[in-house]
């Protein structure tokens, strides 16, 4: 008789109105044909990112019976991952022997913020007499890919500086589109002698 639980070859005997049949089949397990990349997953990554990003990325295993089945990916099922040059890279996923490639492209880093990391040398500045002076400011400039730079604050860079009034200039520093402040103070001149 026909049992498909059980793996292996197996006789089949078909009888009908006298006349009888005998073939052969064989009862094979659940194996996988295929694999192939979900979308969707992260395919932008900056130059020289820590790693790639495989949460919420899935598989679809097609199985020889027609049915399929998503499967979550790990970090040990992946390779390829190279951030160390732009362009195209491809990666590939292995699954139980079976793999897949796709495509991630490494770019530019971009700034992902900015913080005042020095104050200038000169923060108090006599009324109506000096100019800012950004000589020791430094910019921290935060990347996407986890990295972050120091520059010097350039006069192209801030905006509120006024001379003319006496108390706290609030001083913004523009850059890549983000912005972060300091605080210089002008002060009136006094009279030390007579």
């Amino acid at each position: 008789g026909f049992d498909n639980s059980v793996l292996g070859m197996q006789t089949i005997t078909i009888e009908y109105e006298g006349f009888e049949v005998t073939f052969e089949i064989e009862i094979v397990g659940k194996e996988i044909v295929s694999i192939e990349v979900n979308e969707p997953y992260n395919k932008i990554y900056p130059l020289n990112a820590s790693g790639f990003n495989n949460i919420g990325m899935t598989i679809e295993v097609l199985y020889n019976n027609g049915t399929t089945e998503t499967v979550d990916v790990v970090g040990n099922m992946l390779s390829g991952f190279d951030s160390s040059s732009l362009g195209t890279k491809i990666m590939t996923v292995n699954y139980l022997g079976f793999e897949a490639t796709f495509e991630i492209e490494i770019v530019e880093p971009t700034v992902t913020g900015i913080n005042i990391e020095k104050l200038p040398n000169k923060t108090e500045y006599l009324q109506n007499y000096e100019i800012l002076n950004l000589e020791g400011a430094k910019l921290e400039v935060n990347y996407n890919n986890g990295t972050t730079q120091t520059i010097d604050i350039t006069e192209d860079m801030v905006t509120g500086f006024d001379n003319s009034i006496i108390g706290t200039n609030i001083i913004t520093v523009s850059y890549e589109g983000f912005e972060a402040i300091f605080e210089i103070e002008i002060v009136g001149k006094e009279v030390i002698s007579i």
